[in-house]
C-alpha cells in the first residue's frame, strides 16, 4: 500500500483489501476489473476503458 493511502474495506474480515481512501484529500479512482473479457459485453465498459 502507498504511504498516502489507507484501506479502508476488507473482503469478509480477510487482509484483501476491497477499497482504498487517499489520506491527503487527492480524488483517486482504484478499481479491480478486467476490460479485456467484457469490453463488448456493455457499453459503459468501453466509455471507461476508453477514457484512460
Amino acid at each position: 500500500m502507498a504511504p498516502n493511502f489507507h484501506a479502508t474495506v476488507f473482503y469478509h474480515g480477510v487482509k484483501i483489501i476491497e477499497a482504498t481512501e487517499s489520506l491527503d484529500g487527492s480524488r483517486i479512482i482504484g478499481l479491480q476489473w478486467y476490460p479485456e473479457f467484457l469490453i463488448n459485453e456493455e457499453k459503459g465498459n468501453l466509455k471507461f476503458f476508453s477514457t484512460f
